[in-house]
Formats: C-alpha cells, structure tokens, sequence
C-alpha cells in the first residue's frame, strides 16, 4: 500500500508539473502572438507616417521655388503633391497661410475654403517649428463627420517668420482596416494613442468612432508606460475594469504608443479545461490503483490468514488445542540439531494421564475428552518460556519439548505440571467431580552431534514406565542418553 501511495504521489507530481508546463506554454504562445501583431503592426504604421512625413518634406521643398506660383494650378498641384497619393488614407494635402486659410489644395487645383487656425496642429507650428506635429483626432474637417488625424509642418519665410503650415489629414480608416483585419482572440483589445494620453483608435470596442479623441491620461495603463515601465505587466483594464496583461510599443519617430491587452482569464481558459479533465483523470486513475491495490491487499492478507489458519489446523491438535504429533516430530529434530551445534541441554518430558482407559469404561469418551482438555490446558499453564513445546503424543499422552533446559529445570517444570493436574477435576453427569492425576517421566541430556530424536523418546519413555511403575501420579527424570544414564529426581505419591 505504501509503495502505491508512492507511485500515485509520483503520478500527482508528474501530472502537476506536466499541467504547469502547458500553463507557461499557453501563456507564453499567448504573449508572443500579441507580441508579433504589435511588431507588425507598429512596422505598417510607421512606414505610412513615413510616407506622409515624406509628402509634407516634399511640399516644403517645392514650395522653395518661388516660380512654382506662376504654373498653372494642375501642374503646381501635380509638381508639389505629387508624393502625397504613396500614402494609404490620407484624405488631402493643405497648404496653409500664415492666416490659416487654405493656400493650396491636393484634392482640387482651386483651394477650398476654409481657415484652420484655431486647430492644434496650427498652433504648435506658429508657435515655433516642432518638427512633424501629429495632431488630435477630430472630425471637424473640411468633410465633416470624418474623423481625422492631421500630420503638420511649419513654412518658414527666408527672414525666419512663420510663412504658414503643410498639413495632411490622415483618415480613421487606416486604422479601421488595418486592425479589424486581426483576430486577437477573445477579449484582447489593440490601443492606439498619443503620448499625452488622447486615444487615436481602440479595437474592438462599442465606443462611437472607435474611441478617437478620448483621454485616459489619468488612467493606471498609461500612467505605467508614461512611466517608462518595461512591456509586459498587468493592471486594470482602463475599459473593462479587470486584471488585463498588457504590451506596448512605440512608434518609432512618432508620439504614438501602440498597446495591446490581453485577458489572463480568457487566454488561460483553455489550459483550465485541460487542466480539469487531466486532474480528474488523473485522480480517477490515482484512486483506482489505490483501490485495487487495496483490494489485493486485503485478498492477500485473507489469503495469508487463511493459509495461517491451515498450518495451525494442520499442526495442532483438534481435541485439546495443544501441538500435534507431527508439529512435535518436526520441533523435536530442530532443537535436537540446535542442541548438538551449540552443546547445549536439551529436556523431554512425557505426561501420561494416569488409569484414563478406566475413566472412558466408567464414564464415557465425552468426560474422557473433558479430561485431556483439563489435562491439556494445565500443561499449558505450567509452561513459561514461549520456546517450550507441549504436544499431544498420542492417546492419553503429552509430550513437552524444553529448549536449553537441564536436568533442575526440567524437575521445576515435570512437578509443577504434576500438580497442577492433580488440583484440576472435571465434573460429571450426577453432579460429582472427577480428579485426576498424571504421571512424568523426561530425559535431561546434552546432545552430541550423532544424537537422534528416537533415542531422546526412548529415554524419556523409559522414565515415564518408570514412574508408572513407582505406582503413578509422581514424576521420573533421567539424566544422559547412554546405559550408564541416571535418575535424577523421583517422587512417588499414593494414587487415591
């Protein structure tokens, strides 16, 4: 059973760390999927912000040459924006005077009108020359309802005055079709915002207009990255309002930041199930074994109880419980071997019970049986050592075998079982008892290597006739095997 423990705790330990191994699997396939589409993504947009940056040089460039004012308006347009079409989305190409009024215009040869000096993008460029200045988000263009985001360039004149703005307009739509066309998976949602906290797109997200123009400056998510915090961490969504894990980056050359979120719930999820099932299973299979081994444990210990219970009913006696003849034969050859290798003693006792046929003539077999069970039971309490053997020999006779006993203690053990017996009585059908006695005979020796167990029993036969013929209930005790062989001890008492 302790080894079935064991190897179920080995199958536990195994599955447990099998289990945690596909979790970091599936976690780390998971953060490296959202990994790539930032890089992919990140990879498309700056090179389209590229191409815009590029059309706003090129503009700035043309209008260097001052002849370029006196060709007529389609080749003026064709000559400055010509750059502007290798951008994907972008919705026109303004020239803007130092007023905010439209100077020229990409999408017609005549300007429209309009006057965007009130617009952020125009503002940062008055100010001073910031370079390429990406603007908020808006639909309050030339086609309003369009939401807009507007790259910008300062003009400046040849004293160093402000000479007025290029500006492109960059249509939501870019960003539509190119994060719609992405399946991040269930709950994961892709962020596109400025570095000051203004949202640009969101997918996918209920939001009207995807979300564009929205702050979030205050929120946990970017105060991290404002922060300067490495990619990959988890906070609280800023829309949902859960433990999300997130991944940024930048745009290169651009305020922009492109993150993505992805749901630790929703992506661990089918690792959960796998995880159910396989511990399930593992469990059933863990209890099973344990049940079956339990089962054949159980079968295995009936059976060695069973076979226990054969070899004692084999080795004992039916009638009074004591050893049988056989187990006796048997106990006797191993002590006399024993005896013989250390040169130790080695006693026999037999006990006969004393006129037994006439208690059987007189009184019946079943007051007879009583008797050598009284008989029996008294042997049995004069032993003290669980080395000593008493067995029925046969008929009315006892045989004990003592183990590493001389001739002194053989006497304690042959008197004390001579009188126990006489003190015992069994009663019988008129209400009377019936007392009994026995007589000892035994053979003390230290057995050579030659000794044999028939020449033992021979000896202590001997004393036993011997203490019949003192006239019974008194015990005999012969010392040595030979012929010069002498009593001991013999007490004789009148048999009443």
């Amino acid at each position: 059973m302790m080894a079935a423990v064991l190897m179920v705790a080995a199958i536990v330990a195994i599955q447990s760390y099998t289990l945690w191994q596909a979790r970091q699997d599936t976690w780390t396939n998971a953060v490296r999927g959202a990994d790539n589409v930032l890089t992919t993504l990140v990879a498309a947009i700056e090179r389209n912000l590229t191409l815009i940056e590029v059309s706003l040089a090129g503009v700035q460039e043309g209008l260097r040459h001052t002849e370029i004012q006196f060709v007529s308006p389609e080749l003026r347009n064709l000559i400055l924006f010509d750059r502007a079409t290798a951008a994907e989305h972008v919705d026109a190409v303004l020239v803007l005077s130092p007023r905010g009024d439209i100077v020229f215009d990409s999408r017609s040869p005549v300007p429209r009108s309009g006057n965007f000096s009130d617009r952020d993008f125009f503002r940062a460029q008055r100010d001073r020359d910031v370079g390429t200045f990406l603007g908020k988000p808006s639909d309050a263009g030339l086609e309003p309802g369009i939401w807009q985001t507007t790259f910008s360039r300062r003009l400046t004149n040849p004293d160093g005055s402000f000479g007025g703005v290029v500006a492109a307009s960059l249509r939501s739509s870019y960003f539509d079709e190119l994060f719609s066309a992405l399946d991040l998976g269930p709950g994961s949602i892709l962020t596109l915002m400025r570095t000051d906290g203004t949202v640009v797109e969101r997918r996918p997200t209920a939001e009207p207009n995807h979300g564009a123009g929205v702050p979030v400056a205050g929120n946990e998510v970017f105060q991290a990255i404002a922060a300067g915090r490495s990619s990959g961490f988890t906070a609280v969504s800023m829309y949902e309002q859960k433990e999300k894990y997130f991944l940024y980056k930048r745009i290169p050359g651009f305020p922009l930041v492109l993150i993505i979120s992805i749901p630790i719930e929703t992506v661990l999820k089918p690792w959960r199930m796998q995880a159910i099932v396989v511990g399930l299973l593992t469990v059933c299979v863990g209890g099973l074994i344990l049940f079956l081994v339990a089962v054949v444990q159980r079968a295995l210990i009936r059976s060695f109880s069973m076979a226990d219970r054969l070899k004692l009913a084999a080795s004992t006696d039916f009638l009074t419980g004591l050893t049988n003849r056989r187990d006796f034969d048997r106990y006797l050859a191993v002590e006399l071997q024993r005896a013989a290798r250390d040169g130790s003693f080695l006693s026999l006792v037999m006990v006969d019970a004393d006129r037994f046929k006439l208690v059987n003539d007189r009184h019946g077999h079943l007051v007879g049986d009583e008797l050598l069970r009284e008989i029996a039971t008294s042997i049995r309490r004069s032993l003290l050592r669980p080395g000593d053997l008493a067995s029925r020999y046969g008929g009315e006779e006892f045989a004990i075998v003592l183990p590493v006993t001389d001739s002194a203690g053989a006497r304690v053990i042959a008197e004390r079982i001579r009188k126990v017996v006489e003190a015992t009585s069994v009663p019988l059908p008129d209400g009377s008892r019936l007392s009994a006695t026995v007589s000892v005979g035994g053979v003390t020796a230290v057995v050579g290597a030659g000794a044999r167990v028939e020449t033992l029993v021979r000896r202590a036969d001997e004393a036993l006739y011997m203490a019949k013929g003192r006239g019974r209930n008194c015990a005999v005790l012969l010392e040595g095997l030979g012929a010069d062989s002498r009593v001991t001890s013999m007490q004789t008492l009148l048999y009443v």
